[in-house]
């Protein structure tokens, strides 16, 4: 019996095995890569996603932020977060940046601690404004 390639493929897919995913544009999110193939939400196996993913045609939609970003911005935001209108990150040079939080109209702001590029908030991109939505906070 030959081993599954499987891990491989979604390591591929940058996603990890058996962890949910959503795919843009899909009526049966989330999916998600197992031993034994792509299967969606309703738990039925999905080759023509599958393919669509491993040609290119279909994208994978990723969180901008991870669970441990999510779950300590979220903590700290707690007491703010009817008040937010936007969260960016930006680049103070010499190689470190920093998260800002406008409060209400725009001009109060929380500044977070400074951070090493490429070791924190990965996928948000430099000086784009975030709404709470789009980082997926607060969603339960």
């Amino acid at each position: 019996m030959t081993k599954s390639k499987m891990r491989e493929v979604a390591k591929l897919l940058e996603v990890e095995l058996d962890e949910e995913f959503n795919v843009i544009g899909s009526n049966w999110n989330p999916y998600k890569i197992t031993e034994g193939g792509m299967f969606d939400c309703r738990g039925r196996q999905v080759h023509s996603v599958f393919y669509g993913l491993l040609k290119g045609h279909l994208k994978i939609k990723k969180p901008i932020l991870d669970e441990v970003e999510k779950h300590y911005l979220e903590s700290v935001l707690r007491p703010f977060k009817d008040k937010i209108s936007f969260i960016i990150k930006y680049d103070n040079f010499n190689n470190s940046y920093r998260i800002r939080v406008y409060i209400c109209d725009g001009e109060d702001y929380l500044r977070f601690p400074y951070f090493k590029k490429g070791t924190m908030y990965k996928s948000m991109e430099d000086d784009k404004k975030y709404t709470l939505k789009e980082l997926g906070l607060f969603e339960d």
